[in-house]
């Protein structure tokens, strides 16, 4: 098989490896640290990355899938009263969706966006006119992208004091270089060996 076809392959076979990393729901059912405080450093639910959880609290009572609950401890969810608060990661992820809403009290709009390391915005998204949840009202849909990988995460409103919540976040890492690369050259060998029989 011909160098350039060999090559192309293996190309092709790394970039789908990493486009296929493995996402991991963060939706805090497995918290296990104190309810209404900021979030437990030792909390790391991603494989492989480290998150620093910047202002935000955990809450029960209220999540994505129960909605508001008057305190149920199954109900967990991340919280904060202040707009601008921001999470970073340690190694570039891809955040393809998560789910925020106002606790109580409606908010005119609500804005997440993802960061690379540079504080450059990679992609940012906002909803306007969210109702409160501890009215009924349901968590609303951001979806991100996974063109780049981000930094952080920074939501930001313009109501403060009336709180936000942040549940069921997708976050998958970002493959490193040298894996694609290794993931490269394991592909050429194994198209070169069928070429070989």
């Amino acid at each position: 098989m011909h160098f350039k076809t060999l090559f192309s392959a293996g190309l092709a076979l790394s970039l789908l490896a990493g486009t296929q990393a493995q996402a991991v729901l963060v939706d805090f059912q497995d918290y296990s640290f104190a309810n209404d405080s900021p979030v437990d450093a030792a909390y790391q639910p991603v494989p492989d990355v480290t998150i620093d959880w910047g202002g935000w609290r955990i809450w029960d009572g209220i999540d994505h899938d129960e909605g508001f609950t008057g305190g149920d401890p199954s109900a967990w969810s991340l919280y904060n009263e202040e707009g601008g608060t921001t999470m970073s990661f340690d190694t570039p992820v891809y955040v393809s969706s998560l789910f925020v809403g106002p606790a109580w009290g409606d908010q005119s709009e609500v804005t997440v966006s993802g960061l690379d390391s540079g504080d450059n915005m990679v992609w940012t998204q906002t909803l306007t006119d969210l109702e409160s949840i501890e009215d009924g009202a349901s968590f609303q849909e951001i979806t991100g992208s996974a063109s780049n990988g981000i930094s952080s995460l920074q939501l930001s409103f313009p109501t403060e004091g009336t709180g936000i919540h942040m549940d069921h976040i997708n976050v998958s890492a970002v493959p490193e270089p040298a894996s694609l690369a290794l993931m490269g050259l394991g592909g050429l060998a194994m198209l070169s060996r069928r070429r070989r029989r």
